[in-house]
């Protein structure tokens, strides 16, 4: 043992060499030249050989959305984008401008990859000119909207658009039902934006746009090349699923448009038997009439008929005494009265509520008695209305 007396702490202690890490590198390829890129520059200039030598400025600080193009486009580290015309620099949100290599390009836009693709674009087509990162960013902006899992579209589609976007999500035609039917055989009603669909077999999960239902043995009907269920079937689930009035509205609709006729009803209504709401479909069945020319009109003769009013003809047609024809909604012509019902946004325009003012002192003068009504008196005052026809039918 040493006689100095220094204890063990007080020694000298031996430091292990620094360790340095070397900053990875990151390969930048286009289109025929590969770049190695420091991982983290403020700045850096890549050349492009294909391009004459030109230069493009590439930074970081620009945003990350500028960083990750893939498969086709590969310059995308350095904002540049490699096609078959040419090499693109990023200019703005969802553009891609000419690099300034002295010829003539044109522009490609994000919007013409979703239009060359009919409107609809899946995520494998986008993330082939494209990194995720990159579509999230067009997302984020705006200038792609999410039609469901893995589609993507430029503006909200309407009904068939989403149907056809259903149909790249899932690999195979889908079948629309209920709502989405009656819209496509032309007597939809309601006008429900979410979208009706029979299973696919695939899994495909519902959300506020799209409603997934189980129907077993439903005829199906082909409308523009899009299966959908048959229309008497399609009238009659609609109207289970409804109250009374608008029930009589769609059956009137669906017999208008001629998508059905009564006896197909009934045999539909017979296959649909046990179905929740099946009960008062029978019994409107005899009331179904293929001249209302409104869901509000189908209201108001359901209310006439609850009420047991004498039955009034339908879309009636009067001479006036100037020779020209008039057509009333509702007729009682043994009594020389007609009823008219008045839609706030059709007779919201000034020149047809001259005209009806005109057409109500017609009658009047060949000795019409006219009874309107409104919204409110249909759904809300049904007696009251009631009671002033039947005044005047006594």
């Amino acid at each position: 043992m040493p006689a100095t007396g220094t204890s063990r702490s007080s020694r000298p202690r031996k430091l292990a060499p620094r360790r340095t890490r070397s900053r990875p590198t990151r390969i930048s390829t286009t289109a025929r030249t590969s770049v190695r890129v420091p991982a983290r520059p403020c700045r850096s200039t890549i050349t492009d050989s294909a391009t004459t030598g030109n230069h493009f400025c590439a930074s970081r600080r620009k945003g990350p959305s500028i960083h990750g193009i893939e498969g086709p486009f590969a310059g995308a580290a350095c904002g540049l984008v490699a096609t078959r015309s040419g090499s693109y620099a990023q200019a703005g949100r969802g553009v891609w401008r000419p690099a300034r290599n002295g010829g003539s390009l044109d522009g490609v836009y994000i919007h013409d990859l979703v239009n060359d693709a009919d409107g609809l674009i899946t995520a494998a087509e986008i993330q082939a000119v494209m990194s995720r990162k990159m579509l999230r960013t067009h997302v984020r902006s705006g200038d792609l909207i999410r039609v469901c899992h893995g589609v993507y579209a430029l503006a909200p589609p309407d009904a068939a658009g989403t149907l056809r976007a259903l149909d790249l999500m899932v690999g195979r035609p889908i079948v629309a039902c209920l709502g989405t039917a009656a819209l496509l055989h032309g007597f939809d009603t309601e006008r429900n934006p979410r979208v009706h669909v029979l299973d696919p077999g695939v899994r495909v999960r519902p959300t506020s746009g799209v409603m997934v239902h189980q129907r077993v043995g439903a005829p199906l009907h082909r409308v523009n090349g899009r299966l959908t269920t048959a229309p008497a079937w399609t009238a009659v689930e609609v109207a289970c699923s409804m109250r009374r009035p608008r029930a009589l509205a769609t059956l009137d609709a669906a017999l208008r448009v001629g998508a059905c006729t009564i006896p197909e009803l009934e045999v539909a209504a017979r296959e649909q038997t046990g179905r929740r709401g099946i009960v008062h479909v029978r019994e409107l069945l005899p009331y179904a009439d293929c001249r209302a020319e409104s869901p509000m009109e189908s209201e108001a003769r359901l209310v006439f008929i609850d009420h047991n009013l004498p039955t009034a003809e339908l879309q009636y047609e009067i001479v006036d005494q100037c020779g020209d024809l008039w057509r009333v909604d509702f007729a009682w012509p043994d009594r020389m009265v007609v009823a008219e019902y008045d839609s706030m946004e059709w007779h919201a325009n000034p020149r047809i509520w001259r005209r009806d003012r005109l057409k109500v002192e017609r009658l009047k003068d060949c000795g019409w008695t006219t009874v309107p009504m409104v919204v409110d008196d249909v759904r809300l005052q049904p007696c009251e209305l009631v009671t002033r026809i039947d005044r005047l039918l006594a």
